[in-house]
């Protein structure tokens, strides 16, 4: 059960997650999203909508590391992580490109 509720979270907060990351980067089309801080423009609502992501996703994957291992949870979250970064990344790429 434990392992069901998990999947559940850490896929609701994955697709909540990656529609944020997606309006952000269809909201600056022309500008790089930078590491760290703000990206010049935010949708409305953005920022709830990727914490409540992160939120789910790491309690997500936390159920997981309770049920079975701490590195199941711990590879959840960092193939997730990994999967935003190479979003902001191609994002990044493709606006210096057309610079």
């Amino acid at each position: 059960m434990l392992i069901a509720v998990g999947i559940l979270l850490a896929l609701t907060g994955t697709a909540l997650f990656a529609a944020s990351l997606l309006r952000t980067v269809r909201a600056n089309p022309d500008s790089r999203i930078p590491w760290l801080g703000e990206p010049p423009v935010v949708p409305k609502h953005e920022i709830l909508q990727r914490a409540l992501g992160a939120g789910l996703t790491v309690g997500g994957a936390a159920m997981f590391g309770i049920a079975l291992s701490a590195w199941v949870g711990v590879s959840v979250a960092v193939v997730i992580a990994l999967g935003a970064c190479a979003v902001v990344l191609r994002h990044n790429r493709r606006v210096r490109a057309a610079a």
